[in-house]
């Protein structure tokens, strides 16, 4: 597909993502077809879902809003001043693994998925990494990423990519705004040979029902289902350009152990300078005594127990553990040297969105 030779970084990537999903579409369209066909699904659900998506389709991207970036900053107040949401490339630090070097693993996986695009692009204008919010559920599409996550708006939807399944792993299934028959070729896949899909159990009527609705609810009533606790499965999204908080952004879902906090004060303060709904999930608590040590490693009770004293692990003790490694960057007596313990506690993150159940009402 020729591209004009004034393209963007941010042009020639969804150009290059929208070509490779044009030529897995007419296969998707027939597994489609006979998915819906096998499962009592009218011929016009495919039609319906697209448009709808087209229409109201949002990406999450979730975030630790009390972690440090580059300068010492918090997250959220980084974003309350600069009124943009930055790539790991601009930041330095990220939810998944932090790899911004010029040639490293990050830099090659993205040259791959976006066809060059973006090799000789500034930082700024590296994509942002989120996930489609499909279903609802309070704690986003990929927590795995953030106790809180940034809706937003459908306009940004169309400057995204897709892929079914994380970026890094190289998934076949691509999509832009434009084409969507190959990612959902992938998710209804997925649910009518696994009866479910992005790890809530939903059969391929029940999936197609609910997807409807959440696109088509206001969006106070988008995140109306439970929290699902999904570290894994996700559609991934790359939103391209610049990611505003004013234009971009139309709702902040965040996490009530902030409540009462300077972290909480600065996320009120962005919801209120860049005009956006601000809405507290239900939240993650666990008791230490319930942590387990056959699940990101036999070191996390003890973990649990040095970052949560009183006995109740929340996200926000958590962070401020991780502020407190960050900023020392040193040997410290109980967590141990800085990089490993910024690793523990991004796992102990895991533990406790798996296993934690809703924080009880703030106090």
């Amino acid at each position: 597909m020729p591209v004009p030779c004034t393209a963007t970084p941010a042009d020639v990537a969804t150009n290059h993502v929208k070509e490779l999903a044009m030529q897995r579409r007419q296969r998707a369209a027939g597994t489609l077809a006979d998915i819906f066909e096998m499962s009592a699904l009218p011929a016009d659900t495919v039609g319906k879902l697209t448009s709808a998506l087209q229409a109201h389709g949002r990406v999450a991207i979730h975030f630790h809003p009390d972690r440090l970036v580059k300068g010492g900053e918090t997250v959220a107040g980084s974003l309350l001043a600069t009124g943009c949401i930055q790539s790991q490339f601009e930041s330095q630090i990220s939810n998944g693994r932090v790899d911004s070097a010029p040639g490293g693993k990050r830099d090659q996986w993205e040259d791959r998925l976006f066809g060059g695009a973006y090799e000789q692009a500034a930082p700024s204008l590296r994509p942002k990494y989120g996930a489609l919010f499909l279903l609802g559920q309070s704690d986003g599409p990929a927590p795995r990423f953030g106790s809180c996550y940034f809706l937003l708006s459908p306009d940004a939807t169309k400057r995204a990519t897709f892929c079914y399944g994380d970026s890094h792993l190289d998934p076949p299934a691509r999509g832009t705004y434009e084409v969507w028959e190959d990612i959902l070729s992938e998710l209804f896949q997925e649910s009518f040979t696994r009866d479910g899909a992005l790890g809530i159990g939903l059969r391929p009527p029940a999936l197609a029902s609910r997807i409807l609705d959440v696109l088509h609810s206001p969006l106070s009533d988008k995140w109306s289902f439970p929290a699902a606790r999904n570290l894994d499965h996700y559609i991934e999204a790359q939103v391209h350009g610049q990611v505003d908080l004013g234009p971009d952004v139309d709702a902040l879902v965040a996490d009530p152990s902030f409540k009462g906090t300077s972290v909480g004060a600065q996320l009120h303060s962005i919801a209120s300078r860049y005009g956006m709904l601000l809405h507290w999930h239900a939240g993650s608590q666990l008791s230490v005594d319930e942590v387990p040590n056959d699940f990101r490693g036999p070191r996390m009770p003890e973990i649990a127990r040095i970052v949560a004293p009183k006995g109740m692990l929340t996200p926000a003790l958590i962070g401020a553990a991780a502020r407190q490694a960050a900023e020392e960057k040193a040997t410290q007596a109980d967590l141990g040297p800085s990089e490993k313990a910024m690793q523990e506690l991004k796992l102990l993150w895991h533990v406790l969105l798996r296993y934690g159940s809703p924080q009880a009402p703030w106090e």
